[in-house]
């Protein structure tokens, strides 16, 4: 099938604190996080938001929201038919690298953080929209290094030409060598 290219992975190590983070699947961390805002909130509410506004707020959020869905469970869905891994640091079987892979190399990371921001923005929970921060680092800097790693023992080269051209989140880079 166009787009993915078959592959295989192997064993990736790293710290104990790195190592056990990545034994917790992401979706938990922007759970955790979430209910830390929530919790926070509890302790010290949010400030009403002004009427005219909340409308606005709500719309945006949903259209977050629903987008994340899409970006989201709807890959991670594509993974399972296709046969390859939705564990960090489990073996890639495939390298997607058409359809919404064509802009960002990690759709799923960023439609759960859509649908965190959703969700915050829905309920109008201030103090986890504040810490979207925290799941966005650790998904940034130890969920997707072990994932590029491992992709990139996986596939070699292709990946290597993939991950040039396609940013880590969203975009492209434009480059004579995007072209091929």
């Amino acid at each position: 099938m166009g787009g993915e290219i078959d592959g295989h992975g192997s064993n990736l190590s790293g710290g104990p604190l790195r190592d056990a983070l990545l034994r917790i699947p992401p979706p938990l961390v922007y759970v955790a996080v979430f209910l830390v805002g929530v919790a926070i909130d509890a302790v010290l509410p949010t400030p009403p938001i002004p009427g005219e506004l909340e409308r606005s707020r709500e719309l945006v959020g949903a259209a977050i929201l629903a987008l994340g869905v899409l970006l989201g469970p709807a890959n991670a869905l594509m993974f399972l038919f296709r046969g390859t891994t939705l564990n960090p640091v489990g073996s890639p079987k495939r390298l997607f690298t058409g359809g919404v892979y064509r802009v960002s190399r990690n759709p799923m990371y960023l439609g759960l953080l859509m649908i965190y921001v959703g969700v915050a923005l829905v309920q109008w929970q201030l103090w986890a929209f504040l810490l979207v921060l925290i799941p966005f680092l650790v998904v940034d800097r130890i969920y997707i290094p072990a994932e590029e790693q491992r992709m990139s023992e996986a596939f070699g080269e292709p990946y290597e030409r993939y991950s040039k051209r396609v940013r880590r989140w969203l975009g492209t880079r434009l480059s004579s060598s995007a072209a091929s």
